[in-house]
Parts: C-alpha cells; structure tokens; sequence
C-alpha cells in the first residue's frame, strides 16, 4: 500500500494476479488513522510484510497476586498477529450489520463488496455518456471479473427485463393495422 500515489497492491487469488488498484480520498484518511493505531497495538512501526489487516489472538486469562496474597484471575486484551492475515471476516460484517439492524443470516464480506459495486455502477450508469455498457465494463474490471454477464447477475442488474417490460407493459404485442387499412386490404377490386 503506498498512501503517497495513494495505490494498494492486491493479490487476485482467483485469477492469479496482481492490481494495483486506487485508493479514494476517504479510504485514504480512514488507512491513515487504521495505520496509526495499528502501529500503536503492536508497540513497533509497521514492516512491509505485516498483513494490513491482521489476525488477533484471543482474548487469555493469567493469574496475578494481589497485595493481600490472595490469588486473582484477570483477562489480557487480544493483540494483533502482524504476520497472520485476519481470519473469519464474515463475523465483523456481521456485527456490523447487526449494530445498524440489518439481517445477518447468510451475509459477510460479498454483502459489503456487491452492495458498494452496486451503488459504484449506479453512480456510473447515471452518466448518460457512459450509460449501462460503459457502466458495467468499468465494473466489471473493479471487480475482477472476466465475463460482463457475471457482473451483471452479482450486481442483480437486469437491464434487459427492464427494456422488456417497459416496451410492453400496457401495449399491444402485434400492434394491430387501422381498421381503414384492413378493410382497403381485403376489399381491393378485381
């Protein structure tokens, strides 16, 4: 992650390679503080292979002699793990979700990554100069996905439908001819 040309490198397990993707002004002040404090929880500056987001260990319990001489059981705080990736990621999603009062049944990390697609393809499709198909494709690459189609069904854009249904709702298939016509038709002379 370089904050200074404000590009994260990432590593597309998927397909096998790697993008160096940008980093927008807000995620960029949110990495600063993130980075900050997490230099702060491990009590040393941060090196180029510790994970950006790393795994905690769990909370333990260590016994300590208070002055009396008695025996008490106290709980450590979790720290980080630098060098360990963060594990179970759909918890936090979760939490989160839960904190606001939205469902948590069945959602994680894609809830979060296909509802900021979404709203991302929105804002471009809005843009009657680059409309769906610019929309998409600019999409399509964010996400790493090599097939348009893919990108639509993941984001639920059913673009088509949309047309389908708004050229027939209420209208006549086959329009029929005025009635004039049909009858100049069949009645022709000989």
């Amino acid at each position: 992650m370089d904050l200074e040309t404000l590009t994260l490198r990432v590593d597309i397990k998927k397909s096998l390679i790697e993008d160096d993707m940008p980093i927008t002004s807000d995620l960029a002040t949110e990495l600063r503080a993130w980075m900050v404090s997490y230099a702060l929880g491990i009590e040393r500056p941060l090196l180029p292979d510790d994970h950006l987001f790393p795994a905690l260990t769990g909370p333990r319990y260590r016994w300590r002699v208070t002055v009396d001489g008695t025996k008490e059981k106290y709980q450590t705080p979790s720290t980080y793990v630098p060098h360990r990736p963060a594990t179970k990621l759909h918890r936090i999603v979760q939490s989160a979700l839960r904190q606001v009062g939205l469902p948590t049944k069945h959602e994680g990390v894609h809830t979060i990554r296909r509802a900021v697609a979404r709203h991302f393809y929105d804002s471009l499709a809005a843009d009657p100069k680059r409309g769906h198909d610019g929309a998409i494709r600019v999409v399509m690459t964010w996400l790493h996905h090599t097939n348009v189609s893919t990108t639509e069904t993941y984001l639920g854009i059913t673009s088509e439908r949309k047309v389908r249904d708004e050229s027939l709702r209420g209208r006549s298939f086959l329009p029929r001819p005025a009635i004039a016509d049909v009858i100049s038709i069949n009645h022709r002379p000989a």
